[in-house]
């Protein structure tokens, strides 16, 4: 196993790390992101201020295929349907940074999804 563990600079008072461990084929097992502040006073105020990024979210059979093609971390990103809908997501607080992609598994009956996070600009997509 290697464990990668890079910090990405998200302006002046905020840092992220991203913790990733990998098998000996390079397949990511597992990863942690998590966002540090510089500010005392109000610590993730600055999150509010990140530069926005690019989202294309679209769903495909059962998936929301997510990318970020902004040139700016995409964080805290959540995915919610209506409340009277039943639905459940494989993952759903995520963290794209710029050019990356994830597929979500979709298991419910919905008709939308509302999509938001710190970085992009709030999302409605139909099904």
């Amino acid at each position: 196993m290697v464990a990668k563990t890079p910090q990405i600079k998200l302006g002046d008072e905020l840092c992220m790390l991203r913790c990733a461990v990998y098998d000996k084929d390079g397949n990511e097992l597992s990863v942690n992101n998590s966002v540090h502040s510089a500010c005392e006073k109000t610590p993730y105020e600055a999150l509010k201020k990140l530069d926005s990024s690019k989202l294309n979210a679209k769903i495909e059979n059962d998936t929301l295929k997510l990318k970020n093609e902004g040139g700016s971390v995409i964080t805290g990103l959540f995915v919610e349907t209506p409340l009277t809908q039943k639905v459940f997501f494989d993952d759903n607080f995520i963290t794209l940074l710029p050019g990356e992609e994830r597929v979500i598994k979709i298991d419910g009956d919905y008709t939308e999804l509302y999509i938001e996070g710190y970085g992009c600009q709030k999302q409605t997509i139909k099904k």
